[in-house]
């Protein structure tokens, strides 16, 4: 190996006075201490390996490493151009364990646009300052893909007033497995301990209930049918989580609104307090529902990418700081770095 030593010139401006660095051709910029290919092969290492090892093939400290990725990722998102997005999803991701979250946004093509910190109403208002500072705008944006979380719905209502929010089917489906869960916990906790065969029959049974009927094999139905004859409740319950999938069925949005009141108010005529609430969530996030049947998206491709979010953080077993998650969703996949 051979080793080129040389002191870059340094110039002084003769309006400001200030001393200036001269860029060396070999490097990306006159304050980058490392030649361009030693920087480019870093980082195509950096979207396959975790920093440690790049670190190791490399012989620079993490220190190093970060350094280069940040002052990498940072040029390209600078030259971001958003112009073209019209669509965007966005949905929370905890970063550890607690409450620390951040948020993704993708566009219609499924990319990454924007990272930000937290799941608040502020996250929608940081994207949308991101947005207009990178060519896009607000009045192009026609459709949203969320959750009904109160954070992003206030965001977008404030920062995208005329955009039709579409709340995510899986979501939906979600709240109905939530309170069949929770049917089955109350029914278990109500049963005396002489009810062993009743016990016996509900315990583990948790994931065969959120499962889809039609995936189930003919054995699991009658296991089903056998629980839901033992525990009305959880079988009424369990009747309603399948028949929801129904509203994203119909050939019309106005025949999926019928469908959905009517569903609504046989939920609440149960009386069960679990299905009473998640009948009343639906009832009052309707239009955003039933929107799926204008813009065709979900949220779907939000649980796949959050996917490999876990993998870029199970790569490095986990970040210290959200800007180094950040700097590595941006890297691995924003498409543009």
């Amino acid at each position: 190996m051979c080793n080129i030593e040389g002191n870059v010139p340094r110039v002084r401006c003769k309006s400001c006075g200030k001393v200036f660095r001269v860029s060396a051709p070999w490097a990306f910029d006159s304050i980058s201490r490392y030649t361009h290919r030693f920087e480019m092969q870093l980082i195509r290492l950096a979207k396959e390996m975790p920093i440690s090892a790049v670190s190791r093939e490399m012989r620079v400290d993490d220190s190093t490493v970060w350094t280069i990725l940040d002052r990498y990722v940072q040029r390209r998102m600078e030259s971001h151009n958003l112009e073209h997005v019209h669509t965007y999803y966005v949905d929370e991701k905890a970063m550890r364990k607690g409450h620390d979250y951040l948020s993704t946004f993708l566009d219609q093509d499924h990319r990454v646009i924007f990272v930000g910190e937290g799941n608040s109403s502020d996250v929608i208002h940081d994207f949308m300052r991101y947005l207009e500072t990178h060519g896009g705008s607000v009045d192009n944006i026609r459709h949203v893909s969320m959750d009904m979380s109160g954070g992003f719905k206030k965001g977008n209502a404030e920062c995208f007033p005329d955009a039709k929010v579409t709340f995510d089917r899986f979501h939906v489906v979600r709240h109905m497995t939530d309170a069949v869960n929770e049917v089955r916990r109350r029914e278990y906790s109500n049963l005396l301990r002489a009810q062993e065969e009743e016990r016996k029959a509900l315990k583990g049974q948790r994931f065969l209930l959120l499962r889809n009927h039609k995936d189930l094999g003919d054995s699991e139905r009658d296991s089903i049918k056998s629980l839901m004859s033992m525990f009305p409740d959880l079988g009424r319950t369990y009747i309603q989580k399948e028949s929801l999938r129904a509203t994203w069925g119909m050939e019309h949005k106005y025949d999926a609104r019928d469908f959905l009141t009517r569903w609504i108010k046989e939920s609440i005529d149960t009386g069960i307090k679990e299905l009473i609430r998640v009948a009343n969530t639906i009832e009052r996030h309707m239009d955003g529902i039933l929107n799926w049947y204008e813009s065709r998206i979900s949220n779907g491709v939000m649980e796949g990418f959050n996917n490999v979010l876990q993998a870029i953080k199970g790569h490095a077993r986990g970040y210290h700081s959200f800007e180094r998650y950040r700097t590595m969703i941006y890297l691995r996949s924003s498409g543009i770095c």
